[in-house]
């Protein structure tokens, strides 16, 4: 895999990679295992290694001699798991602003002040749309069955949005429900 990966920086002359691993938190050991096997051939040759973290995802000093980057994500992802019987799952959106200060002062509070730039923090402008369990509830937090149809224009099965789309579902007055930025969205 190491290889493979510098190959393709090389080839596509590329700066370096970001590993976005949904479920790290629960594979948390795995990952950790991931990044020590890649990131020294990387800085070896310049090229940077970026991680992106959730709120979930626990805080690992272990994690800075290692990566260039740590990409902290203002929102939450939670998966579907069938093998641990969760087949439904809550909408989850971005967060306010108090959500994203107390999620990511967890890192910055134990981090010396030269370490601190190594975080970056991942505003998202993206939707999700969602088929609700229950039509008639529509507060966040409400179960959903799985992710709503596709975009208009970037066809997307898995639901999600790209900003201009949730603007059209929004001004067409599509029946729908759709988090964007931490706000709800609602249209009848």
């Amino acid at each position: 895999m190491r290889e493979s990966i510098l190959k393709f920086l090389e080839e596509y002359r590329f700066d370096g990679i970001e590993l976005d691993w949904p479920t790290a938190a629960q594979d948390w050991s795995q990952f950790k295992i991931l990044l020590k096997l890649i990131g020294a051939p990387l800085a070896k040759r310049g090229y940077t290694l970026a991680v992106a973290l959730t709120p979930e995802d626990p805080v690992d000093l272990e994690l800075l001699p290692i990566v260039d980057l740590i990409i902290l994500k203002s929102w939450r992802v939670q998966l579907a798991c069938a093998s641990c019987g969760r087949t439904e799952y809550p909408v989850l959106h971005p967060g306010p602003l108090s959500f994203i200060v107390q999620n990511t002062s967890k890192w910055v509070e134990q981090v010396s002040a030269g370490q601190r730039s190594k975080f970056v923090l991942a505003i998202p402008i993206f939707g999700q749309r969602y088929t609700l369990k229950f039509s008639n509830l529509t507060d966040v937090g409400t179960l959903v069955q799985k992710s709503g149809k596709e975009g208009v224009y970037t066809k997307l099965r898995d639901g999600k949005l790209a900003y201009y789309e949730v603007k059209y579902h929004v001004n067409t007055k599509k029946k729908s429900l759709v988090a964007l930025i931490g706000i709800l969205v609602k249209n009848k």
